[in-house]
């Protein structure tokens, strides 16, 4: 008996292990500065723009319990009411920052929009993807991804790592 409990706590160890590197392997370092708290990453995203011709404009919303922020590389915070735009062939890395303890009920989205001529045109038929997160724990959360007028966009590595094409 001790020898499968052993045998399970090493494996769920290295599991842990394993998904907190997944989490902030290569990402910047940083704690940010609320109402006199510092506060850390929870979550690095980084977001890749495949597409050789556009560049995406990205926006970030809080859905349900208006309790998460965002930062830059820099750890400055995001203002996200404003569009970000990822240019053909760049990426950026973005943190995510739990502002107010409050529970595991928070909803945000990463949307992305191609920036094309079809913007435009009313009625448009914009390229566009959208990106649904509903963490339940650390390090652990429910992704739903959309693909809207021939996108080709998609998430690895636990929803991570975001492409627009």
């Amino acid at each position: 008996m001790f020898h499968k409990l052993r045998k399970f706590s090493l494996g769920f160890g290295l599991s842990i292990l394993f998904a907190t590197q997944a989490f902030s392997q290569g990402n910047p370092t940083c704690q940010v500065n609320v109402n006199g708290n510092l506060k850390r990453v929870h979550v690095w995203y980084s977001f890749t723009n495949l597409d050789t011709k556009y560049s995406w404009l990205m926006q970030i919303s809080n859905i349900f319990e208006n309790n998460i922020g965002f930062v830059d590389e820099n750890c400055h915070m995001l203002d996200v009411t404003q569009k970000l735009e990822l240019p053909s062939n760049s990426g950026k890395k973005i943190g995510m920052v739990v502002l107010e303890e409050k529970s595991f009920q928070s909803i945000y989205s990463f949307i992305g929009v191609r920036n094309d001529e079809a913007i435009k045109i009313v009625p448009n038929k914009k390229t566009a993807c959208l990106f649904v997160v509903a963490p339940y724990g650390p390090g652990q959360m429910d992704r739903t991804d959309w693909k809207l007028n021939n996108s080709d966009c998609y998430a690895t590595d636990y929803g991570t790592k975001i492409y627009f094409k």
